[in-house]
């Protein structure tokens, strides 16, 4: 049990040490701020897919999200959603 503890308050203080990066623009320090899988995350699964997304490019991410929109609108569209 100390073990996830560890992982979680590790979790948190490099959250909180991206958050206060002077190098991030204010835009992304609010988001990530009021991100409940940035700053009130204590899932160690939601941990994980938050550290592996950070671990993407731009462009990957953009890649990746522009995949969820577009198997969402064909979802929707077909009345899944």
């Amino acid at each position: 049990m100390s073990e996830m503890i560890n992982l979680q308050t590790q979790f948190h203080l490099r959250m909180s040490k991206l958050i206060n990066n002077i190098n991030i623009p204010l835009f992304l320090k609010e988001h990530y701020s009021e991100s409940p899988d940035w700053k009130n995350n204590n899932d160690i699964n939601n941990m994980i897919n938050t550290l592996i997304w950070m671990t993407y490019s731009d462009e990957e991410k953009k890649n990746l999200l522009d995949e969820e929109l577009e198997d969402y609108n064909k979802r929707k569209k077909v009345g899944i959603i």
